[in-house]
């Protein structure tokens, strides 16, 4: 059999180890072999052959502190795969309950996915307006928040195969957000504030001392023993499940779209903004870019142990040290628009809006992470 060989080939070739071998004993073993052979049939002195030894290793060391130089990663080299996406609206979100992926689009309802999004099932009965802005998991219990024709909060207790209305508040109708606390199940409206329900959605009550009149919630968080909005009039926190809300927004300020924790760390973002970080309950907040050419607006986050991915109208990045430095692993999709992200059974899914002759096409993929 003949093998062709390149400088990269050889390189794996020499130092892969054998079966309970170490890499070193390896790159040992291939040149004590090698200055045999070479010495055996070119009668070359061993110590040429010692200068080829450092030589190949120094060639090694050399691609390798190119590599890291270069951010070339095994997380920014993954490779994008399109699935196939749900289809006839943009998805707004993204939720997991156990072995199910759900997505929530802006006009054709809910779907479900079993299959890592090869396949996905439209699951709208009893959905008096599909319409999804918000979805949250609690347990067996799936919410589906909605906007704009009244409907408010919906409920599922068989992975979306039937919906029921929970509120008979007619006043909850547009719900961006959504956070599970316990028994708790929080939900952000658009202009009326904070509402609050202890019994899935049955009833609810209006938290919103502290909050300004007509405040807006985009996002709300969990964090430990607080919770976090960000709104219209910038960020807020709560140490008594709602009841009391003081501004935490420091140098950050209007209406802040987006905030995430990864569990220690407040993330936010608003419009042209840039990313900021808070380490200490959103007292302080720290730029994590210059808020101009790399993140001028995030529109989702999705963590992975210690990897943070953000999508903005600018493309997708990773960063692997809290926000200090970012990759763009946006190559392979077809567009650089990212509106949603989820981590999903070792998976990263991205759904994306391409703008093709001034319509805008969505398409959901995914990679590993």
């Amino acid at each position: 059999m003949m093998v062709t060989e390149s400088p990269f080939t050889r390189r794996a070739f020499l130092c892969s180890p054998r079966k309970n071998q170490s890499q070193k004993n390896c790159c040992e073993f291939f040149n004590f072999n090698a200055l045999s052979l070479r010495q055996h049939y070119t009668g070359m002195p061993t110590m040429y052959n010692t200068s080829f030894h450092f030589s190949l290793k120094n060639i090694i060391l050399f691609l390798l502190l190119i590599s890291l130089l270069l951010g070339v990663t095994p997380n920014s080299q993954a490779q994008w795969v399109q699935t196939n996406a749900p289809y006839g609206g943009v998805v707004s979100l993204f939720a997991v309950s156990e072995t199910n992926l759900f997505a929530g689009t802006n006009n054709s309802g809910a779907f479900l996915s079993t299959d890592n999004g090869t396949s996905w099932t439209q699951v709208n009965s009893g959905l008096t307006n599909t319409d999804i802005v918000s979805l949250a998991v609690r347990g067996t219990n799936l919410f589906a928040g909605t906007e704009s024709g009244g409907g408010g909060v919906f409920l599922s207790t068989n992975d979306g195969a039937s919906w029921t209305q929970t509120q008979a508040d007619s006043s909850i109708i547009d719900v961006y957000s959504f956070a599970v606390d316990g028994t708790n199940l929080f939900a952000g409206t658009v202009g009326t504030g904070v509402a609050l329900s202890s019994n899935n959605g049955t009833s609810w009550t209006w938290i919103n001392t502290g909050l300004y009149p007509g405040t807006i919630v985009y996002a709300i968080i969990s964090q430990a023993a607080d919770l976090f909005i960000s709104t219209n009039f910038g960020i807020y926190r709560s140490p008594d499940d709602g009841t009391t809300w003081t501004s935490v927004n420091a140098t950050l300020h209007g209406d802040i779209f987006s905030l995430y924790s990864d569990g220690t760390n407040l993330f936010a973002s608003g419009q042209q903004t840039g990313l900021y970080i808070s380490t200490d309950k959103g007292t302080s907040w720290i730029p994590r870019n210059d808020g101009s050419t790399i993140f001028p607006q995030i529109n989702t986050f999705a963590t992975s142990d210690s990897n943070i991915f953000v999508g903005t109208d600018a493309g997708l990045f990773l960063s692997t040290n809290t926000g200090a430095s970012w990759t763009d692993i946006s190559k392979g999709l077809q567009s650089n628009i990212i509106n949603s992200l989820v981590v999903y059974d070792k998976y990263l899914y991205a759904e994306i809006s391409r703008n093709i002759g001034g319509t805008f096409s969505e398409s959901v993929w995914r990679r590993p992470l």
